[in-house]
């Protein structure tokens, strides 16, 4: 049997609000693993933000960061960070203009300023273009993946720092910047690559504009029932939503057992 490669995003795909997924959806993952598929989280959550029932489920390896951070197993397989100078000069745009944006790292989050609207983010607060600055700041030798800006307070100046990232637009409210040239489609091809695996026999779930570039990288791209219409329009197929069990009823379609409950799943 040919093997395949599954990939999974995590919020509002596998959980939503930080919670562990339905014990029908985990059943479903491990079912396909022991078939002998490789199952992997490909997540825009930094390495940190994953947290233990996600891991629990037993994935083969980890995309995190939107494609900046790839482990397979306990290896790390690749690793974009954010070039210290580009980080210098993305946290003096945003305290010199008052924008807000969440500093994604290995270790933490990080916030630059709260919002006008007065949330402020429960991170640890950077209060100067040096903090990450090798044997400088305060956080030196913290390795920093991506960011999210929160495009009403930034989109004045935000010019001075996107051309070094790829950009997610989230909508009205935030943009995703992931540096160049990572993605998650890009997480998945090294995965792939390594484990040696053709792209036309893996297969994503997804229910974001994160998601776009792997649903359509995928041999086979699912869209949740959850997901936005720019998203659906761009998979192979659509299922159930994450409160539906979505990925199970998905899933039947790949596995050899017939003890999955589930909805189901429509081309598009």
């Amino acid at each position: 049997m040919t093997q395949r490669a599954f990939f999974f995003d995590l919020d509002g795909t596998l959980a939503v609000d930080n919670r562990s997924a339905s014990d029908t959806d985990i059943e479903a993952i491990r079912a396909v693993r022991r078939q002998g598929d490789l199952v992997f989280l490909c997540t825009g959550r930094a390495p940190c933000q994953v947290y233990e029932a996600i891991r629990s489920i037993g994935f083969d390896g980890e995309v995190t960061g939107g494609g900046t951070h790839i482990s397979l197993g306990d290896k790390i397989l690749y690793r974009n960070k954010i070039r210290s100078d580009t980080v210098r000069k993305t946290i003096s745009a945003f305290l010199e203009n008052g924008g807000t944006c969440i500093l994604e790292g290995e270790q933490n989050l990080y916030s630059v300023n709260p919002r006008p609207d007065g949330w402020e983010a429960p991170f640890p607060a950077i209060t100067h273009p040096d903090d990450f600055t090798p044997g400088k700041g305060k956080y030196s030798g913290q390795v920093l993946l991506k960011f999210f800006a929160f495009a009403d307070s930034c989109n004045g100046f935000s010019h001075l720092f996107l051309p070094e990232f790829n950009i997610i637009d989230h909508g009205e409210s935030a943009f995703e910047c992931v540096p160049k040239p990572s993605s998650k489609a890009e997480g998945m091809r090294i995965i792939l690559k390594t484990v040696g695996i053709d792209r036309r026999n893996s297969v994503a779930f997804g229910d974001s504009p994160n998601d776009l570039e792997m649903l359509k990288f995928a041999g086979t791209g699912i869209a949740m029932g959850n997901a936005p219409g720019i998203v659906k329009s761009a998979a192979d197929a659509v299922t159930a939503s994450v409160s539906e069990n979505g990925i199970s009823a998905a899933l039947r379609k790949y596995i050899k057992t017939h003890n999955l409950a589930g909805g189901t799943e429509q081309s598009k």
